[in-house]
């Protein structure tokens, strides 16, 4: 009694401490990141009266319109003291859940900066300078460079040009090449491209001339993408003035002339930034800062050009014009711009948004930046001194695990293994461990399912996909409800009526032993490599949350998820993934609370920025079969019930069910409730985009992967004992995954071959194996997860999952052929499945297509080719009496 009192005083407390600091903590909002929303000529005068309607609705208070430069408008809305959460539940759940922020206002340069050299003072106006392999060169007068090297004692040199490159771009392609675009020759802009190479076998600078621009420039603005490169700007001349062009060479196809590519939407400017960076979740190619003209006023504009659709897409301005600055592409979505004239800031490329950058000591005026194997250089000059520095990355948050949140997964992890002691009671019988005994609800089937197939990449990578982009890849999962609809209507049947355990009992009843052991052989590989994944992606991310190694965060899931799922069988998996799917929900629910009530802006500009960015955006209605259009959903639609009907980890769940009514129910339930947990996994993204745009210095600019991005997320944002249960999620859709592989592959090994071969197995003795081969499995998951931690196998390892994947999309071809047709036979199918993944492969090998159109391929290849190929070979003698369509046996009572 006392320790309830305790307890609520202290929940009490809680709600009055929320109360309290709301309106402070919309003053801090209000401090600096005020939350900007575009609005531009893009946006039609509909769109905008909407969207404007949108934003007044949930926004009372008056907003502050303030012109940028290049026509644009920012809408600024001030938070004041007055804003506090107006109602008391959203007040208590900000209490509970909301992390402490600290108000930043600059980010923090990433690199700590150490000089390593210096050289001689700075040489004539208009002088480049570039890295180049092992040292600098530098053009500093006409037709000369001159090359430094950073060992100290080696000679520098001086080497001639073909043209005069001083004001020109200096474009580094790799460590050993360089190229030199236009500038000033004889008082005139030129058209003139050399690229320098550098042989470190004869310690000798080659020169070697490129095709001449299409006009002459001078400050022009260039980078090196993907075998090609791109200039922007410059100055073409006294009549012409400045260019608004954009060209491009492939130096990899070896095209004798430039392409232009497009004209810059934001009109002509000189000496720009041009880098290449994350946009809508491709590469776009950013055209940033820069004058209006020659010597003309500074920029603070932006244009990004996806490189995929080819198309300008508009971006949001700097607070305040920079003009020309030294651009550094960082981590996945950061560019930071060290201006020469101006402040230096930091720009996200996902979110849109710009903050101060607060440099590490004094650089001096920046000329050049790089990073080629891992390591990164800056030169700057300061009292006339070319000044180099190595930078290395200080960001990288890992901590140590709390002690609450240690004990929150402690708790978790002890309650995992308890429930597969408390099943272990009830498993006397190989159908007890294999199904389940039949007693399972289906509604726990069905959530369990869904627990299955959202492994704990899915639970990271979802949330970084509408980050990044939008809500199309969310309508693939509304196709489970129609595949739902077919399977019940007429797979599910069949299988429970003949009274399966594995899918792949069919292939033997229904066509020959050759497909059973052929198609079971080819799951167990797949799934024994599998679980390799299955442990080490989220462990990389684990082991920074947590502050443990991979190697303890990989044994932690391999060895608990072993042990219930050993003792316990498949009831201890399917109880243990509802408890593990309520977690991830929970978590889902909490992280977008926190996100949205955290995140310093109203409701009307949240609506707004999230309708600006097409963030909400979910059918994509372009004629295109590479990217997830409406088209390409429709044309998965007959593939997407392929996991249905021949995965086992799904058909194991439906058939241990009492009944088909339950079956049935299993498959509504994964069919409805699936998308709908997506879904939350898609608001995570969302609701984290609409957080960092208002706090951009928040975000980790060494972050490599988007996968990354929720563990930065909870690790920073949210309180102890709140991130533990986060942080056991995570571990809770690891554990999901490897559980339900470890027994479905267990159940296929004793089903399908081991008692399939072996002579008089009694069930007490294939119970004791299967245990066994569980503990088997179970070590064997975690090894190769560690073996994944320890060597750099990964890419051997997609090529053998490629492989493997070739014979998967045609695989609910072999059932539909034998469901749906009574002439298709054993030969005849075998044909079929084997020419679906040659045609597989070579959909893959020499198309662009989609990878959701893999599967409705592999399925139509397999039937159509099997059925026809059963027409060369006798029809079926057997008896096909419950395993067609036309002869399923009646309904059970």
């Amino acid at each position: 009694m006392k320790r309830g009192v305790a307890v609520a005083r202290k929940f009490f407390a809680a709600s009055l401490v929320g109360l309290a600091l709301a309106p402070c903590r919309s003053a801090w909002a209000c401090r600096s990141r005020i939350s900007p929303t575009r609005r531009d000529a893009s946006v039609g005068p509909t769109k905008r009266a909407v969207l404007g309607a949108v934003a007044r609705s949930f926004s009372p208070r008056p907003s502050e319109t303030l012109s940028s430069s290049k026509g644009r408008e920012l809408i600024y809305s001030p938070r004041t003291r007055a804003e506090a959460p107006r109602y008391g539940l959203l007040a208590l759940v900000f209490a509970l859940f909301s992390a402490s922020l600290a108000a930043e206002d600059a980010l923090p340069d990433p690199f700590d900066w150490e000089e390593s050299a210096t050289f001689a003072p700075v040489g004539s106006e208009g002088a480049l300078y570039a890295f180049f392999g092992d040292g600098l060169v530098a053009v500093d007068q006409p037709k000369t460079g001159i090359f430094y090297p950073f060992e100290e004692g080696a000679p520098v040199r001086s080497f001639s040009l073909p043209a005069s490159f001083l004001y020109g771009a200096a474009i580094s392609v790799d460590e050993s090449s360089l190229v030199l675009v236009g500038g000033m020759d004889e008082g005139q802009p030129s058209n003139r491209v050399a690229m320098l190479k550098r042989d470190l076998d004869r310690d000798l600078i080659e020169i070697e001339e490129l095709p001449s621009l299409p006009i002459a420039l001078s400050a022009a603005g260039g980078v090196y993408w993907d075998d090609s490169l791109y200039i922007a700007g410059g100055w073409s001349g006294s009549e012409a003035g400045a260019s608004r062009s954009l060209y491009r060479l492939n130096l990899e196809e070896r095209v004798e002339a430039w392409e232009k590519v497009s004209e810059l939407p934001g009109g002509s400017r000189v000496s720009p930034a041009l880098v290449v960076q994350e946009l809508q979740r491709d590469k776009g190619l950013y055209v940033i800062g820069g004058y209006d003209s020659l010597g003309g006023s500074p920029l603070g504009t932006i244009e990004a050009y996806h490189l995929k659709e080819k198309q300008w897409i508009d971006r949001r301005s700097a607070p305040v014009d920079f003009g020309p600055a030294v651009p550094a592409v960082t981590g996945l979505a950061h560019v930071f711009l060290y201006a020469k004239d101006g402040p230096s800031l930091a720009y996200h490329t996902i979110t849109d948004s710009w903050i101060e950058l607060a440099l590490h000591g004094d650089l001096g005026r920046i000329h050049a930046f790089s990073e080629f194997g891992g390591e990164r250089l800056i030169l700057g000059v300061l009292d006339g001194v070319a000044r180099v520095q190595r930078g290395s990355g200080h960001l990288e948050e890992r901590r140590s695990l709390p002690l609450v949140d240690f004990l929150v997964l402690g708790a978790y992890f002890a309650a995992l293994i308890g429930m597969g002691y408390y099943f272990s009671r009830r498993g006397k019988t190989t159908n007890d461990y294999f199904r389940g005994g039949k007693r399972i609800p289906g509604w726990a089937a069905g959530i369990s399912i869904i627990a299955t197939k959202l492994s704990a990449i899915s639970f990271m990578s979802l949330p970084a996909l509408a980050y990044a982009s939008d809500y199309r890849y969310l309508l693939v999962q509304v196709t489970q409800l129609v595949a739902a609809v077919f399977v019940v209507k007429f797979v599910l049947p069949i299988f429970c009526r003949i009274d399966l355990t594995t899918a792949y009992e069919y292939l033997e009843r229904r066509f020959s032993v050759v497909l059973r052991v052929l198609v079971s052989a080819a799951f167990l590989v797949f799934e024994l490599f599998k679980m390799g994944i299955y442990v080490f992606l989220p462990s990389l991310v684990l082991s920074v949350m947590t502050g443990w190694s991979i190697e303890a965060c990989i044994i932690t899931v391999g060895v608990v998820a072993t042990l219930y799922t050993v003792t316990g069988g498949l009831e201890a998996v399917v109880w243990t993934d509802v408890i593990q799917g309520v977690i991830m929900i929970g978590g889902a629910v909490g992280i977008i609370l926190v996100a949205f009530l955290s995140a310093p802006a109203s409701g009307g500009e949240i609506v707004h920025s999230l309708l600006s960015y097409d963030k909400l955006r979910f059918f994509d209605w372009s004629f295109n079969l590479t990217s997830i259009t409406f088209w390409v959903v429709l044309f998965y639609l007959p593939g997407s019930s392929n996991q249905y009907v021949s995965l086992q980890q799904v058909v194991q769940r439906f058939v241990s069910t009492k009944n088909e009514k339950s079956a049935a129910r299993s498959m509504w339930i994964t069919a409805t409730v699936g998308p709908l947990q997506l879904f939350l996994f898609f608001m995570m993204g969302t609701a984290i985009f609409i957080f960092y745009q208002g706090a951009p210095e928040r975000l980790n600019p060494t972050m490599e992967q988007g996968d990354q991005l929720l563990a930065w997320f909870i690790i920073r944002e949210l309180p102890v004992g709140v991130s533990g249960l986060l942080i056991g999620s995570i571990f809770a859709a690891s554990m999901s995954s490897l559980d339900s592989s470890i027994s479905s592959q267990t159940t296929v090994w004793i089903t399908d071959i081991y008692r399939r071969f072996a002579n008089r197995v009694d069930d007490a003795k294939a119970l004791k194996i299967a245990k066994i081969l569980t503990l088997i499995l179970g070590a064997l998951g975690t090894i190769s997860g560690l073996v994944f931690a320890s060597y750099d196998i990964k890419s051997i390892f997609e090529q053998f999952f490629e492989i493997l994947q070739l014979f998967a999309g045609g695989l609910a071809g072999l059932f539909f052929l034998g469901i749906f047709t009574t002439r298709a036979n054993a030969r005849g199918s075998l044909i079929g499945y084997l020419s679906s993944g040659v045609m597989m492969y070579f959909v893959r090998q020499h198309t662009d297509l989609n990878f959701l159109t893999f599967g409705t391929i592999g399925l139509a290849t397999c039937f159509s080719i099997g059925y026809c190929a059963s027409l060369f070979f006798p029809a079926p003698k057997r008896s096909l009496k419950g395993l067609t369509l036309s002869n399923r046996l009646p309904p059970q009572t």
